[in-house]
Parts: structure tokens; C-alpha cells; sequence
């Protein structure tokens, strides 16, 4: 018998975030907007990729932007960890994963690790600076010394901290890329292969978290929607159901069904 049902929580830091909770009801078809480690809780998930006819089933997957797929966990808890967007957290992940189909790979070598770790996160919530470094610590493989890193086009990095910096300006990609000393056409092109999205879904998605944010600050669903930016209350709904496989109403549920926990670092 399931345990009794415990709140949800929503970590948003400055490149990661994390939640725990419901997700993946209703055999919902995803595009991912970001990469992420995701850990089932209780039992499998299952995990279709449209390119393939055997599905998956996994305890953990991991799961890069831009790659559709369909996914089910009977609407149980699950930990998504939403990577960083230009895949130096991807890149890490990828060497401890056993099993590949298409682009999604699955298994870990640390699988009972990690649901261990999210149940006790899940049960006992750390602050949000104390659970960044358990997580840098216990989930991403330390960099080898005189690895190269992660390549990243570092206009890439200064059109992403606009948007982050500016969530509700809608600066033309021609703009921007023109402030980066790129044309319109090689930002696209950047933006794309660095992220694995284009830059107008990586906007929405940021926003997506900007509505979270301001949620935890006391915003309605509805409020925090709009502040954010989204147009209306069904254009959010259709975004966010889209990019994470669940309704706003089940992640963003009443606030004493979720905790929502921000931190700069």
C-alpha cells in the first residue's frame, strides 16, 4: 500500500531543477525543452520513443531536450532532474547509463542509489544550497583531470543569461544575435546544436519556472502565469504539459500540496 501522500517539491536553481512528485499521467506525449535524469520512485515507468516499437521500462532514465517521447508511471512519485541547458550535465550522465534506445538512454550504474537518495530528499526536504552540492556530489561523476570540457560557444551563454536576466523581454533573435556578434541565421543554428531546442522554446520554458517562482512568492497559478509572460491561463497550461508530461494542476497543486524552494546558486 502506497504511503500517505506527501507534499511535492519544486527546486529552481540557476542551472538545475529538481522535482518531486506525480508525473507522466495519462500516457502523456512529451518534447522535453530541457535534459533530464529522470528516477521512478515506486515501480517502472514505461517510456516509448517514436522511432522505436519496443518501449522501455526503467527505474531510471535519462532524457535529452528536444527528443519526443511518450511516458507512463501510473501517476506516481517521480524525481525529474532538469539539467543544465547547453548538455555539459548530459554529457556527464551519459557514462553511467547501461542501455540506449534512440537518443534516450536508461539503467544506471547507482540506480538504487539514486531512487534512495530522491525518497529521502522527497521525506526530509534540505535546504536548496545544502542539496545543490549533494547533488553535484552523489549524481554527476567528478571531471577527470586534463578532461576536456564541454564545449560551449560563449555567445551561446550570453544570448541564455539574457534571458534569464531580461524572462519578459521579447527581444527579437535577430536583436540578440546582433548583441552577441552573430547573424540571426548562425544563432539559430548555435542555439540548436548547443541546447538541443530553439531559442523561442527555450524562452518559454524559462518562463515556465519564472511562473514557479512567483508562485513561491505567493502569485495564484493564474497570476504567476501571466506575470510571466504567457498570454493566458491555456496557452501556459498547453506549454508546460507539453515540455514536463503533466498538468500544472497536478505539479503546481495548492500550496500546501507543493513546496516550492529558490536559490541563486
Amino acid at each position: 500500500m502506497q504511503e500517505t501522500e506527501r507534499a511535492s517539491l519544486l527546486y529552481l536553481w540557476n542551472l538545475r531543477t529538481l522535482y518531486i512528485g506525480p508525473l507522466f499521467e495519462e500516457s502523456a506525449n512529451i518534447l522535453p525543452a530541457a535534459s533530464s535524469l529522470v528516477i521512478a520512485l515506486d515501480e517502472d515507468m514505461l517510456i516509448r520513443v517514436r522511432t522505436h516499437a519496443q518501449p522501455i521500462r526503467t527505474r531510471v532514465a535519462l532524457i535529452p531536450a528536444g527528443v519526443a517521447f511518450s511516458a507512463e508511471a501510473r501517476n506516481r512519485d517521480v524525481a525529474s532532474l532538469y539539467l543544465d541547458p547547453v548538455g555539459s550535465d548530459l554529457a556527464r550522465l551519459r557514462p553511467r547509463m547501461t542501455h540506449q534506445i534512440g537518443d534516450i538512454w536508461y539503467d544506471c550504474d547507482q540506480s538504487a542509489a539514486l531512487i534512495q537518495m530522491m525518497r529521502t530528499i522527497h521525506a526530509s526536504p534540505p535546504p536548496p544550497a545544502q542539496l545543490a552540492l549533494q547533488i553535484e556530489e552523489q549524481i554527476f561523476p567528478p571531471i577527470a583531470a586534463g578532461s576536456t570540457p564541454h564545449p560551449v560557444d560563449p555567445r551561446i551563454w550570453q544570448v541564455i543569461d539574457h534571458v534569464k536576466t531580461h524572462p519578459l523581454d521579447n527581444t527579437s533573435s535577430e536583436v540578440l544575435a546582433a548583441h552577441a556578434g552573430m547573424t540571426d541565421a548562425q544563432l539559430r543554428k548555435s542555439f540548436k546544436q548547443a541546447t538541443g531546442i530553439p531559442l523561442r522554446r527555450y524562452r518559454r520554458w524559462h518562463r515556465l519556472f519564472i511562473t514557479a517562482s512567483l508562485m513561491a512568492c505567493g502569485k495564484t497559478l493564474t497570476e504567476a502565469a501571466l506575470t510571466a509572460g504567457f498570454s493566458d491561463s491555456s496557452h501556459f497550461s498547453h506549454a508546460f504539459r507539453e515540455m514536463t508530461g503533466v498538468k500544472p494542476s497536478t505539479m503546481l497543486r495548492r500550496k500546501e500540496n507543493l513546496r516550492i524552494f529558490t536559490s541563486s546558486s
